[in-house]
């Protein structure tokens, strides 16, 4: 139907945002990020940024959205969409390097654990944010709107990442509860403003 459009992204532009690492640790007031600089320096070892995506048409009709491959409900991204007749929607992953160091890290210390996956989650932000500017260039969108974020259901999750070819693209697969392996990838609809 629609042929995914798939780049890598260089680790040397993947950096890390202070505020969204904070958030992710719960940490308030200031904080040295350098205690967190081995956990930053293996997460970016270990991965392999990639994205892919489409643009498809969208019908944003009272609270049911319609792309050609799925129709849900979400009162929240029809909101979102609202004048949009295109949207782009794209998948983004650190690979499963960053799965592998995770699940090491559950094993052997779960303080460990916790700090590697919160650096894990921000730099998948980080790596989103690259995709995002890369895929829509200097088209005007709408901000970014992801399956399980506000009313749009998780299961949405399965025609997103089929629609892609995540799969064989990016390596991306579904457990039976719609959560993504590896577990460190985002997907995303990102409307264009007309």
């Amino acid at each position: 139907m629609y042929t995914p459009s798939y780049f890598s992204i260089d680790k040397e532009k993947v950096g890390i945002d202070e505020k969204e690492l904070k958030r992710r640790l719960s940490v308030s007031g200031d904080f040295d990020v350098s205690v967190y600089e081995k956990a930053v320096n293996d997460v970016l070892a270990e991965s392999t940024p990639k994205a892919c995506f489409i643009k498809v048409p969208v019908v944003a009709d009272g609270d049911e959205i319609t792309l050609p491959f799925v129709s849900f409900q979400s009162r929240d991204l029809a909101k979102n969409l609202s004048g949009c007749k295109e949207v782009f929607v794209f998948a983004v992953t650190l690979g499963h390097g960053v799965e592998r160091l995770l699940s090491k890290m559950s094993r052997l210390s779960s303080a460990d654990f916790f700090i590697y996956d919160a650096v894990g989650s921000a730099l998948a932000e980080s790596v989103c944010d690259i995709a995002e500017d890369m895929i829509k260039g200097n088209i005007p969108c709408k901000p970014r709107f992801s399956p399980g974020y506000g009313d749009v259901p998780l299961s949405v999750q399965r025609d997103v990442l089929s629609a892609l070819n995540a799969e064989k693209l990016l390596g991306i697969t579904l457990t039976e509860t719609n959560l993504m392996v590896p577990q460190k990838s985002i997907t995303a609809v990102l409307g264009v403003r007309r």
